[in-house]
């Protein structure tokens, strides 16, 4: 059963191991059990503790958080689906997301609110496409909106910050 890492930022809140919230937000299943279609239902309340128990797993494991592996882990993209957008069969990512883009903007906002209370250092990564030939940017969102475009190329990344003190 996962756990949320220690100083993890869930909902605005600072989560502690053993603290009666963490042991609230330990008893959600985990997301690979739970069908695309369950969390199709989710109110947003639900969507974010599962969101936070999400990113507390895939900071864990990678040290970061991708927009796209955030949407892999809740089930709202295969990832035959990333690979066939990445080898540019299909114009933009939102086009191979199973979910609605009110739902998709909801995750992105809640994904920075809570990263930036975490104070995860953000971090402009360059999606190219795979395969043979020229290697082009990549398109997220339909739109093709710059600022859509930069938050999907947003990660947030673990790391040690200088929160005022200097180098003296």
């Amino acid at each position: 059963m996962p756990s949320i890492a220690r100083g993890t930022i869930c909902l605005g809140k600072n989560i502690e191991p053993g603290s009666a919230q963490h042991t609230q937000y330990r008893f959600v299943a985990r997301p690979d059990t739970i069908s695309s279609q369950a969390f199709s239902l989710m109110n947003r309340q639900e969507l974010q503790t599962k969101l936070c128990i999400v990113t507390s797993e895939i900071l864990r494991e990678k040290g970061y958080i991708s927009v796209v592996d955030v949407f892999m882990k809740l089930g709202y993209l295969d990832r035959k689906d990333y690979e066939v957008w990445r080898s540019r069969r299909v114009p933009c990512l939102e086009d191979v997301i199973r979910v609605s883009p009110t739902r998709i903007n909801f995750i992105m906002r809640i994904l920075r609110r809570n990263s930036v209370n975490g104070r995860l250092k953000l971090s402009w990564t360059a999606y190219m496409s795979w395969g043979k030939g020229t290697k082009t940017p990549l398109r997220f969102s339909k739109s093709g909106e710059a600022a859509i475009e930069r938050a999907y190329a947003t990660h947030f990344v673990k790391g040690k910050m200088n929160y005022g003190k200097t180098g003296k």
